[in-house]
């Protein structure tokens, strides 16, 4: 599997953990993708809805997703 595959699996997880109601895992394979020097902008949008998900569930480390995401993206790019 590739590099690529790999993070859009783990982003995949990420998002089926939270249909499983299992926020905090998804935010630990969330946090894991977006921490990943190989995460390609096509990607960015599916982080975005985990951490949106999250935050609507109020997760603390939403928080810390949501500043990896920033300071990944740019302050522009804000999880819409």
């Amino acid at each position: 599997m590739t590099y690529h595959g790999t993070l859009a699996a783990r982003l995949d997880l990420a998002l089926a953990l939270l249909s499983a109601d299992q926020p905090d895992e998804a935010g630990h394979m969330t946090i894991a993708a977006l921490t990943d020097p190989h995460l390609v902008p096509s990607q960015h949008w599916c982080a975005a809805e985990v951490i949106r998900a999250l935050e609507a569930r109020r997760v603390p480390a939403a928080v810390e997703l949501r500043e990896a995401y920033l300071e990944l993206c740019g302050s522009s790019k804000e999880p819409a």
